[in-house]
């Protein structure tokens, strides 16, 4: 089977340039493979995790409706460390968003993104969807058939996605077949790949009886791409959303969709889609949907005010303010809100046998929702007051400091800025079990120490599903620190190579109490302290997750 790529390209939002595209997409035509993701532009390095999305896809493209959140583990853990790094970069150059992308990682945010995969074996298409980016098959130029989505209407700002940690991951994706078969004809046949603002473009023309496809099949290069993309954002009749912007078109001759595979590829992903809408229903009451859009809300008031901060007050302000909002969309997450809508309601029978049962189904009904409201109530109410309280302690908080630094020199308000680190909740602390393995890195494959003191407490500053990663100020003697390390980074120090285990203390003393021995020749970074026989440094190493005790 012959298939052609027509054209595959992606564009930002006006006023933005390319490198702000949450946007991705990727071809494999060895593998015949293709795939868009739209990453969600609130949430956390959402353009990382679409990349990785469509780049795992069109190498391993092995996902099903069993298996998804297995096939999702090995680019999470890319994602991971690929934030974490950036993270630590920003915080050493000091970058301006350091602090809250810190705090952000800290509470361990995740990335979200719609997606589309497709891959072609023989006449047969396996297609896996999640979200609102969408599938159009289009004989010659006209539609026969859309997935998953059918019309205008069903666009919303809380689509369905892949998301970046798998403690988010709520939603399944609709995996299924669609079968080709071989027809004499002049006509091809084109499966046209569209994020959320495109797609519902492509729909409202349909409805209004415009042939956008012909529009799209004609598009050859990234130039009448663009110029297609800003005619529609500025048509008086149909106006295209001002969004990231991503189209695939691929053509197949002489093949035609089997419409009886159709309708069953349809009728399943429907009814998968109605399983879905139903256990989430009675798991959680519709909460990700009715607190989203409260959180939305506030979400975007609550950065219009921490941009106003960062004008006027420090970064510690605006770690703090930070921790506020998380505290307030926490709460709302836990806020349990079930619309009762006329799809809920019975239908009243005028049988007079068969009207008491219903009148009581709906005043239990009636009952729980005025629950679920009070709830809701009661939930706003305390993190109104949390709020409050919290900015009434930072208001006074600011005041003093604002006294205190009539009475200093400005050299001393410059060293408190610079000293400023992000506020967050209690750190995370770990106990570590005695003779426990020390690895490297993430991959736990290397030990380059060993554990010595029981149930000793570090403090966490990473996690993985199946790792930990801490550090601990110790000591070594200076006699173990090599003076001749030519390629050290600033303050690091380098241990000498022995035949002998390299002991870790928790104190300048060689009787003092030892942490942990190191096998290997390792590298530190040295922190500030005076002594002629010791070295102070910053010990980081990674454990896996079942041997430690989290406080």
């Amino acid at each position: 089977m012959s298939i052609s790529l027509i054209f595959h390209g992606r564009t930002q939002k006006e006023k933005e340039n390319l490198s702000d595209c949450q946007d991705y997409l990727e071809t494999n035509t060895e593998k015949n493979c293709f795939a868009i993701a739209d990453g969600a532009s609130q949430s956390f390095y959402p353009s990382i995790w679409a990349e990785l999305l469509v780049k795992h896809f069109c190498q391993t493209p092995e996902i099903n409706q069993d298996n998804w959140q297995d096939w999702l583990q090995p680019i999470q853990e890319k994602w991971f460390a690929e934030v974490e790094e950036r993270v630590i970069k920003a915080r050493a150059e000091n970058s301006p968003v350091w602090v809250t992308n810190q705090n952000r990682f800290n509470f361990r945010e995740s990335a979200a993104s719609t997606f589309i995969g497709l891959q072609f074996i023989g006449d047969l298409v396996e297609v896996s969807i999640i979200g609102d980016s969408c599938l159009f098959v289009v004989e010659d130029d006209k539609l026969i058939q859309a997935y998953l989505l059918d019309n205008s209407t069903k666009f919303n700002n809380l689509p369905e996605y892949f998301a970046s940690r798998s403690k988010d991951n709520n939603f399944s994706p609709q995996c299924f077949n669609l079968h080709l078969i071989q027809k004499k004809s002049t006509n091809n046949l084109y499966f046209i790949l569209a994020t959320d603002s495109l797609s519902e473009y492509i729909f409202k023309c349909v409805e209004q009886k415009n042939n956008i496809f012909r529009t799209l099949i004609g598009i050859s290069s990234d130039s009448e791409f663009e110029k297609f993309v800003i005619s529609a954002r500025n048509s008086e009749n149909i106006k295209m959303k001002n969004d990231d912007v991503t189209l695939l078109i691929l053509s197949i001759p002489n093949r035609s969709i089997d419409h009886q595979s159709s309708l069953q590829s349809t009728d399943k992903v429907e009814g998968n889609t109605k399983d879905v809408l139903s256990s989430s229903n009675e798991q959680s009451g519709d909460k990700n949907k009715s607190s989203s859009k409260s959180t939305d809300a506030v979400e975007g008031n609550t950065k219009d005010f921490l941009s106003s901060s960062n004008e006027q007050s420090s970064e510690a302000t605006e770690s703090s303010l930070n921790f506020i909002f998380h505290i307030f969309r926490q709460l709302m997450s836990a806020v349990k809100f079930r619309n009762l809508t006329q799809k809920n309601i019975p239908k009243v029978s005028l049988n007079r046998d068969k009207l008491v049962p219903t009148i009581e189904e709906l005043q239990k009904q009636n009952t729980r929702l005025r629950y679920q409201r009070f709830g809701l109530g009661l939930g706003l109410g305390i993190c109104l007051f949390i709020i409050s309280l919290l900015l009434g302690m930072l208001f006074n908080k600011k005041q003093e400091s604002i006294t205190e630094s009539e009475q200093l020199p400005n050299t001393n308000l410059n060293q408190t800025k610079k000293n400023a680190t992000p506020v967050s909740t209690e750190k995370s602390k770990l106990s570590l079990k005695k003779e426990i393995s020390i690895y490297n890195n993430q991959t736990l494959t290397n030990v380059f120490a060993n554990l010595l003191l029981d149930l000793s407490e570090v403090e966490i500053i990473g996690e993985g599903d199946k790792w930990t990663k801490f550090k601990k100020e110790l000591y070594i003697y200076r006699t173990l620190v090599t003076d001749n390390c030519n390629d050290c980074k600033g303050d690091e120090i380098e241990t000498i190579t022995t035949n002998q285990p390299i002991n870790l203390r928790l104190s300048p003393d060689p009787k003092g109490i030892i942490f942990a021995s190191l096998k290997d020749k390792s590298r530190f970074n040295k922190l500030e302290f005076e002594s002629k026989n010791w070295y102070k440094f910053e010990f980081v190493g990674y454990i896996k997750n079942e041997v430690s005790t989290q406080k």
